[in-house]
């Protein structure tokens, strides 16, 4: 049929299955604002409600926060995107891949090395290079964090052990 008809669309199914599949831009684009707004909201909130009457010190501590919050209220939305059909399928795909990426690489890499940077630089207490020193023990030890996540997630199982594929 033809589009006056109520029939197919002049692309066709194929060609709309691979539009539905394309990644949309301007629903990206809408997402990732609203990201920066929950960004900005986190910001706020914790300078002017959680900590209005303490200074803090590491410029980076009200960013994490604003960060952690801002990629979980986007993972709500993402959800209840999914559950209304909102998105586009390709455009769902790239927005979860980048929330989940973000969040994995905010909670298990950026915020635990920034801790243990912290840590050992307040503790070895040294002159000059302590700062060095510091990043140099933070690296080998994120190292190994990140080895004991893979591990544990089972990173280390050869292709053909357990799961699929085995006999």
């Amino acid at each position: 049929g033809t589009m006056a008809d109520g029939g197919d669309t002049a692309l066709g199914p194929v060609a709309e299955a691979a539009a539905d599949d394309a990644v949309r831009l301007g629903e990206c684009a809408l997402v990732m604002g609203v990201d920066v707004l929950f960004f900005a909201f986190g910001w706020l909130f914790f300078r002017h409600r959680l900590f209005r009457d303490f200074e803090v010190k590491r410029k980076l501590v009200p960013a994490f926060f604003a960060l952690t919050l801002s990629l979980s209220c986007g993972l709500l939305c993402l959800v209840i995107l999914e559950i209304s059909g909102r998105l586009a399928r390709g455009s769902r795909w790239a927005l979860w891949r980048f929330h989940l990426l973000a969040m994995a690489g905010t909670v298990v890499g950026a915020m635990p090395f920034f801790q243990l940077y912290m840590a050992l630089h307040d503790s070895l207490q040294l002159k000059g290079r302590g700062g060095l020193w510091a990043l140099a023990g933070a690296s080998v030890l994120e190292a190994a964090l990140v080895v004991v996540f893979w591990r544990a997630g089972g990173g280390a199982r050869g292709a053909g052990e357990g799961g699929e594929g085995a006999a």
